[in-house]
């Protein structure tokens, strides 16, 4: 009799377990995959999602489940995209803070993810990645580059002393070459010296031409003007031949376009001999 009743008695623990088990929380498990990208679209994760139920799953729909694996999966790529296929380890941890914040509103009571990278997509960021090294290194050199060049033209070139030791480069046996340069430094200043107003490089034509009419007598101020009232109109810039005062007067009439040589200094046409 007593053998009876310990039989029962252990039949009806064993039915409690049971439904015990099927309705505790959690008593139901998920598991789903996706294919997600990374912070390089052409590289992607494998994600395997493990997520388990607060209710048993007897009473769970077919759309809410579905839902709540959309949500799950929508999670994990918004996440992953954040990251390089290099970063497996960063990727998966935030993946997982991610949903932790999910799972109050989801009906579930835990949610784990393992994200692994697929082989294609580590070699190609790891391509991408030395292409991005080399890249910032070519820039680097020319950023060096262009300011080895700037301090040449700002601080070297306009001063002709340190041009010419930029030049010789050390070297005693270009003195000699340096020498017989003469002026030409001088003349590379000039065409590189900033404006004093910080616009373009000084032309030095004009200040040339300035100190050539300084030292002109009258005589030959009045054959030079001559002289450029006939080139103005022979390039056919009659607008500057009329802004040159011949003989005391301004000349406004209309000029002819020159139709023959320019006469030189001596009033006779170039290539033209004296008898």
């Amino acid at each position: 009799m007593r053998r009876l009743f310990d039989m029962l008695l252990d039949g009806l623990f064993a039915l409690l377990r049971v439904l015990t088990e099927r309705n505790r929380p959690g008593g139901s498990v998920a598991t789903l995959q996706a294919r997600v990208p990374s912070r390089l679209e052409e590289a992607y994760f494998t994600a395997s999602v493990r997520a388990v139920w607060a209710v048993a799953n007897a009473r769970i729909t077919a759309d809410r489940r579905w839902r709540t694996e959309q949500r799950l999966r929508d999670c994990v790529r918004q996440v992953a995209c954040q990251h390089s296929v290099l970063e497996v380890g960063e990727a998966e941890t935030a993946v997982n803070l991610a949903l932790q914040d999910l799972l109050p509103g989801l009906g579930l009571v835990a949610a784990e993810a393992t994200l692994t990278a697929e082989q294609g997509g580590r070699e190609l960021a790891e391509q991408m990645e030395a292409l991005s090294r080399e890249t910032a290194l070519a820039e680097a050199a020319q950023r060096a580059k262009l300011d080895q060049l700037r301090v040449l033209g700002e601080r070297v070139l306009p001063d002709p002393a340190l041009a010419r030791l930029w030049w010789m480069d050390g070297r005693p046996d270009k003195l000699t070459a340096m020498v017989e340069m003469d002026h030409v430094f001088e003349r590379a200043a000039a065409l590189v010296r900033p404006h004093p107003d910080g616009g373009p490089p000084q032309d030095p034509v004009p200040g040339l031409i300035n100190e050539f009419l300084r030292g002109l007598g009258p005589q030959h101020r009045d054959l030079l003007l001559r002289q450029l009232h006939q080139i103005f109109l022979g390039y056919e810039r009659s607008d500057l031949a009329d802004m040159i005062d011949l003989g005391g007067q301004a000349s406004n009439a209309p000029r002819p376009r020159w139709t023959k040589q320019p006469e030189d200094l001596n009033g006779q046409v170039p290539g033209s001999h004296q008898s």
